[in-house]
């Protein structure tokens, strides 16, 4: 019968079980700077559709907190809270996106959404990658 040995593979395994243990760390460092980017493009969007008025919903616009689904982390970039008046600003988000009766929809969040997608992705992909290297 033949007889299969390998040297060396116990630190490649010592290797891989720390980096395991480092991936949730890592996984949300990558979810933060998709978040940053998102964020980003949400208050661009604002400003240039002209929806600062008392820059309540602009100055609002921050992720969530990342939840766990499935061994899937995530989190929501959307403007949270209440203006001054007790409106909420992901109620005024809604509006101004989708339009209502007496104002037209500017589908700022549509554009924001698509404007940060690839950059948001790529911010993860770096961390991901400096993850990588650095191991």
């Amino acid at each position: 019968m033949a007889r299969f040995t390998v040297t060396g593979l116990e630190s490649v395994i010592k290797d891989m079980q720390r980096m395991g243990q480092q991936v949730g760390p890592v996984a949300d460092q990558m979810l933060d700077a998709g978040a940053a980017v998102v964020r980003w493009e949400w208050q661009r969007a604002i400003a240039s559709a002209g929806h600062i008025d008392t820059g309540d919903m602009f100055d609002s616009v921050r992720p969530s907190k990342p939840k766990e689904s499935g061994g899937i982390k995530s989190l929501t970039v959307y403007p949270q809270g209440k203006d001054a008046t007790g409106t909420s600003n992901a109620e005024k988000a809604f509006i101004a996106n989708f339009g209502r009766e007496h104002q037209s929809a500017s589908h700022f969040v549509d554009r924001a959404e698509e404007a940060a997608e690839g950059p948001a992705q790529t911010a993860m992909e770096d961390v991901w990658n400096r993850f990588i290297a650095s191991a």
